[in-house]
């Protein structure tokens, strides 16, 4: 956490962008950095979109969200690298981490979500025989949401064949520009 935190801070410094501004996401592993980040006290990282990661059991079991954060996690429910259902019994070795909704769920909780909107959206490709289920949870006090994307059918991927994820991430973290 540590380190992470310092190489933004470097980044930030060198070329002159905003510590306000600053957000993390990443895929897979990538994802799961993000839940790590979202479960410490760090606060140089004002949001969090992981895409296909999961939340490991130690971090889910041990540690506390200490202040709001704003979260989005797009998920394929086919995915068998980081499971919708999760993995509690470790059969697939990548470690113990909790079904995507039980670690959405802390994250809710932590915001302190109140109102849930939830909306279907038509994939680009018909024949992929998938939809995205949105579920945006939010705090209408202090504007923290959990946003969830269950994407039916899809495998371990960037949801590229979905969605324009770039655009759906951007749409998230530009909730949080100060």
């Amino acid at each position: 956490v540590s380190a992470v935190c310092k190489l933004a801070k470097h980044v930030q410094k060198k070329y002159s962008l905003s510590a306000d501004n600053t957000f993390l996401t990443g895929m897979s592993n990538g994802g799961d950095l993000c839940y790590l980040m979202a479960h410490s006290k760090q606060t140089t990282f004002k949001a969090f979109a992981s895409l296909a990661g999961q939340l490991m059991y130690p971090f889910y079991e041990n540690m506390k969200i200490e202040h709001p954060v704003p979260f989005l996690e797009i998920h394929g429910t086919a995915d068998v690298l980081s499971r919708w259902t999760g993995d509690m019994k470790n059969a697939d070795g990548w470690g113990i981490y909790v079904p995507v909704p039980i670690a959405a769920s802390k994250i809710i909780s932590a915001n302190h979500c109140t109102e849930m909107k939830l909306d279907t959206m038509a994939v680009a490709n018909a024949e992929l025989n998938s939809r995205v289920i949105k579920m945006k949870f939010s705090n209408p006090d202090t504007k923290t949401d959990m946003w969830l994307y269950k994407v039916e059918n899809a495998p371990h991927c960037w949801f590229e064949k979905y969605m324009n994820t770039g655009e759906e991430v951007w749409s998230f973290f530009s909730c949080y520009l100060h």
